[in-house]
């Protein structure tokens, strides 16, 4: 399979605030080194047009409004068929800067419409496998991620199979997602470049999900207390080890991912404190103990969600300094509203 240098710049243009479009964050950088990619990409069948260069230029200078109108003028032009390929791409790209990801999976259907031959085609579709699963829809993301897959002589490259169990744990198959997640997320932290951090902070996200999954898959309904005891202590260390990779996801300066680690963190505390409180109490109290009980469990809880409250705004201030607003923020303010309004005791 082609090199997947060209969408790891893309997703490089999240990386820095930058002042002229407030809200998002664009990697100065990005651009030159998506030319590049570019060039390489094509010097031995075209030289690189020159209206695609200003639009690179363009896309660097965070003028991703411009940059499209240069877009529809070269595509007006009739361009050949590998220009116009070519600025499709770049046309879903800009849209992914601006957040539009649906947008961006318009741009890639027409390219994969028109020039499913072509070079960028790969490309398109590797981009489109991401926005889908980013926008909630990892059943129709897995068709493009096979399709690259199958398109391999022995195992697909880390980035796709990646995606790809990443999808299978958004369809709650932790089998299949926990054996592509790590074969990829060790591959990639064995040549961990730059522009390998997006790939590298989703791979520990979607690893602290699962074992956060596997976490809430031991029932604390039981009666025995020992029974009780030792199954809460294989939850909590399933938890500790899930807030490991969700840090780890943190750790590397990755906006989106660094607000989606600290919102599930969150949620998965204030679920583990749920399920302990929802547990049956022991056996032989009367109601007067088991009113006691409970008061006493609802008082020693009380501190995962503190813990969720502060991850929360956590969350939020990192997204400020950041300068991002996403469904991960907005989940943030939800949770530590409710957090914040709701009486920790009946």
């Amino acid at each position: 399979m082609r090199s997947y240098l060209a969408h790891l710049v893309v997703r490089g243009i999240r990386a820095v605030p930058h002042t002229a479009a407030p809200g998002k964050v664009l990697h100065i950088a990005a651009a030159a080194l998506l030319a590049a990619a570019v060039s390489l990409a094509h010097a031995d069948d075209r030289e690189y047009d020159d209206p695609l260069i200003e639009v690179t230029q363009l896309m660097g200078a965070g003028a991703f409004d411009e940059a499209l109108q240069r877009i529809d003028e070269v595509l007006a032009a009739e361009p050949l068929p590998g220009t116009a390929a070519e600025a499709l791409y770049m046309r879903g790209a800009c849209h992914e800067a601006m957040d539009d990801l649906e947008g961006a999976i318009d741009a890639y259907d027409q390219l994969l419409a028109d020039y499913d031959w072509d070079f960028w085609a790969d490309e398109a579709r590797f981009r489109r496998g991401i926005d889908l699963y980013l926008l909630g829809e990892p059943r129709a993301a897995l068709a493009d991620l096979r399709y690259l897959a199958r398109r391999t002589d022995g195992e697909p490259s880390p980035v796709v199979q990646l995606q790809i169990g990443a999808c299978h744990e958004a369809l709650g198959r932790p089998r299949r997602a926990v054996r592509l997640t790590v074969d990829a997320l060790e591959n990639l932290e064995l040549d961990p470049r730059e522009q390998d951090t997006w790939y590298r902070a989703q791979g520990h996200v979607v690893l602290g999900a699962l074992l956060v999954r596997a976490s809430e898959g031991v029932s604390l309904q039981v009666r025995r207390s020992d029974a009780q005891r030792e199954r809460l202590k294989q939850r909590w260390e399933l938890l500790q080890q899930a807030e490991g990779h969700f840090r780890q996801a943190g750790d590397l300066g990755q906006p989106l991912w660094t607000c989606a680690a600290g919102v599930q963190l969150g949620e998965a505390y204030e679920r583990f404190r749920e399920a302990i409180l929802a547990a049956p109490p022991p056996r032989g109290l009367n109601e007067e103990q088991a009113g006691v009980y409970a008061a006493e469990l609802e008082a020693t809880t009380a501190r995962y969600q503190h813990n969720a409250a502060a991850i929360y705004r956590d969350v939020l201030s990192f997204a400020a300094t950041a300068g991002v607003d996403n469904p991960w923020t907005e989940r943030a303010r939800k949770r530590l509203e409710q957090i914040d309004t709701a009486p920790l005791f009946d």
